[in-house]
């Protein structure tokens, strides 16, 4: 059983850092004093480097996708980081992506997620931070727009004349199959505010650019979603439709 995280946690990772760095910085100076060399890797710490950053191998985040190499980034190095360090690291650890404003696009696939949480202007991992987990799905959940419960039509069958009610889907899913989960996870990819071209969809929810691209096209058919000028799409709200209506 894996014991629960503490809020003291990253706090300690980066006094362990501070630490080596000091230790290091040390013996390089002793060995200076004694006339010995300059070591690279005395001089990479020294610089401000962490330990899980030197881990960043070359190939350390190939294959995967945005969401789930950014998670184990922060997870190597154990402190919070900037959209733009967090892009810089999983260029270097090999992953693949044609986005051509690679923070935007990290940042609008980063901030839905409830595994990650903004600390002032940084991302970290909400494990590090159980308190402001609960306050954030707290937020979340106050945020969220109330659905119309509507009952189910009378009908001959079943108990006491009623047929059991369908289950409740939110705005965005509402008129979707049920079973179309493609179209569902482009609606999950969306932002209020945020359009998104094809294949920074493509990249958010994971799925391949031919499929993301034919759900689209649905969605924009069924009024959910609607193409820019400038190439990208933008989620239609209910109160739009209505309006448009």
């Amino acid at each position: 059983m894996t014991p629960e995280a503490s809020p003291f946690d990253s706090a300690i990772a980066e006094l362990e850092c501070q630490v080596v760095k000091l230790q290091t910085a040390l013996e390089t100076l002793k060995q200076l004093r004694s006339g010995g060399t300059y070591t690279a890797t005395a001089a990479s710490i020294t610089s401000g480097a962490r330990p899980g950053d030197a881990d960043v191998q070359h190939d350390s985040f190939f294959g995967m996708t945005i969401g789930d190499a950014a998670r184990k980034y922060l997870s190597m190095v154990k402190t919070t980081k900037s959209t733009a360090e967090i892009a810089e690291a999983l260029e270097r650890g090999g992953l693949k992506h044609s986005s051509k404003d690679f923070n935007t696009t990290l940042r609008s696939i980063l901030g839905p997620r409830e595994e990650f949480v903004r600390v002032n202007k940084d991302w970290g991992l909400t494990e590090w931070y159980p308190g402001m987990r609960k306050d954030k799905k707290a937020k979340s959940k106050a945020m969220e727009p109330e659905t119309p419960i509507v009952a189910a039509p009378l009908s001959k069958k079943g108990p006491k004349g009623r047929e059991p009610s369908a289950p409740i889907q939110t705005p965005n899913e509402e008129g979707l199959d049920p079973k179309a989960h493609s179209q569902i996870a482009v609606l999950k990819a969306f932002r209020p505010n945020t359009p998104l071209s094809l294949k920074d969809i493509s990249e958010a929810t994971g799925l391949p650019y031919r499929s993301s691209s034919k759900a689209v096209f649905k969605l924009v058919n069924a009024g959910k979603l609607r193409k820019l000028d400038v190439g990208k799409y933008e989620m239609i709200s209910d109160a739009s439709s209505q309006s448009a209506a």
